[in-house]
């Protein structure tokens, strides 16, 4: 279990590191620490102000935590894509599929908590069966349990014996079914809709590369939630269903694989184009996963670079709890964004400010400034060189209130996929294929 050094947020505290990184977006594209020691105050589970220690508030009352040399804070991570309800394990679907709610609840449970050990402060949550996930978030909510921030889909909305069909979400032909499912989840207290696009490769007898929906019956579905104010996340791995996704104008696209009938990966350059003039975004769902998937494919290095230099937006998410896929790994799939391209500095972005505007959630969390909620890590070790250092947590903060992880990654990418390694320096500052001069 995870210690909660608090359950009640202090009136008052300044949290002191030797470097922040604010990844306020407004400075996207150059993300730089403060100067050093920086300070962070705290009230109400909201941050008040960032700057010198001695700009801070002289208050005997204020608690001042000082973390010391070599501390690095930072925003709280964000994993745009995660399952509460899979263990993670070698066959999440039999152990679902094999438990009661009762148990369901206390694994999702146990997940959450995973999360956060892994500095995961916000998470969407894209599938549970029976709504348990909207259970899960009215527990964390009301402070029973420790999780991070949570969003929820209930069931995702599949065809008829479509991918992922045991989790409940099938939805009848046609376009007003589509615009019903929408309302009934919605109803339910949903904060956003998955849409399986494509089929999977978890359900037996689905094709990853083949559509499930027509693109009216998606286009509906992105309409009637846009009306009411929920976001799309569309599953696509098949170049149909990312094409009717896109131009349904869906608000994210997960997986994004391009899956040919053959199993090959071949990007459609000019869907490329167009998911990044629509300013989609992309969440590959780069993961422990991958370990055996990369055993089959030949991989390309650059697949991420040239996605972001064709001006996607791509944000981290980790499949977490598919098989294989802890949720405390969340580190590993960074160091994987990494190793397919991205410079370091963009990767944090992408579990920090990119992904919190993805989930319309900018305003609210994301990067360390005045107004926003107090999700912070401090970790050990400086990120910017390399993203491993996310692992030597020392604390988490979410609205405030610490966390303790318990506990501990122990996989990392390179243990786990021969090709492309993650090379930390290499990936320091590295964008576009040039280096950046420090500043």
């Amino acid at each position: 279990m995870i210690e909660i050094v608090g359950k009640l947020q202090p009136r008052r505290q300044v949290l002191v590191a030797e470097r922040v990184l604010t990844c306020v977006p407004e400075d996207r594209g150059h993300p730089e620490y403060d100067d050093g020691p920086v300070a962070v105050l705290i009230e109400a589970g909201r941050i008040i102000a960032v700057g010198a220690p001695d700009s801070m508030p002289q208050d005997p009352e204020i608690d001042v935590v000082d973390f010391g040399i070599g501390s690095t804070m930072l925003p709280g991570l964000i994993d745009t894509h995660v399952h509460l309800a899979f263990d993670g394990g070698p066959d999440p679907l039999s152990t679902l599929q094999c438990s009661d709610d009762v148990t369901i609840l206390a694994l999702m449970t146990d997940n959450a908590e995973a999360l956060l050990s892994a500095g995961v402060t916000t998470a969407r949550d894209l599938g549970a069966p029976r709504g348990l996930d909207l259970t899960i978030k009215r527990r964390a909510n009301a402070g029973q349990i420790p999780a991070p921030r949570l969003q929820t889909v209930t069931e995702p909305l599949t065809v008829t014996g479509g991918h992922c069909w045991f989790l409940g979400g099938e939805v009848s032909r046609g376009v007003d079914a589509a615009r019903e499912a929408v309302q009934r989840a919605h109803a339910r207290g949903a904060d956003a809709i998955k849409i399986m696009a494509t089929g999977g490769s978890m359900t037996s007898g689905s094709l990853p590369y083949e559509a499930q929906f027509t693109a009216e019956e998606i286009v509906a579905v992105v309409d009637q939630a846009h009306k009411l104010g929920l976001n799309v996340a569309a599953h696509a791995h098949g170049v149909a269903g990312i094409r009717d996704s896109v131009a349904a104008r869906v608000d994210s696209i997960e997986h994004f694989s391009f899956m040919t009938a053959l199993g090959d990966i071949d990007p459609e350059p000019d869907v490329v184009t167009a998911v990044a003039q629509s300013g989609t975004f992309v969440c590959r769902t780069v993961c422990a996963a991958w370990g055996e998937v990369l055993k089959k494919l030949t991989p390309e290095p650059d697949s991420l670079r040239r996605l972001k230099d064709s001006g996607v937006r791509i944000v981290a998410g980790t499949d977490a709890g598919i098989a294989r896929t802890p949720h405390v790994e969340y580190v590993l799939s960074l160091e994987g964004m990494a190793a397919f391209g991205m410079a370091n500095w963009e990767v944090i972005e992408a579990a920090t400010s990119v992904a919190a505007e993805s989930l319309g959630l900018g305003r609210e969390t994301g990067s360390i400034a005045p107004g926003k909620a107090a999700d912070l890590v401090v970790v050990r070790g400086d990120p910017l060189e390399d993203l491993g250092y996310l692992r030597n947590l020392e604390a988490v903060f979410t609205r405030g209130v610490r966390h303790v992880p318990q506990v501990a990654s122990v996989l990392s990418w390179n243990e786990i996929v021969e090709c492309p390694k993650y090379v930390p320096g290499l990936q320091r500052r590295r964008a576009g294929g040039q280096e950046q001069r420090e500043s």
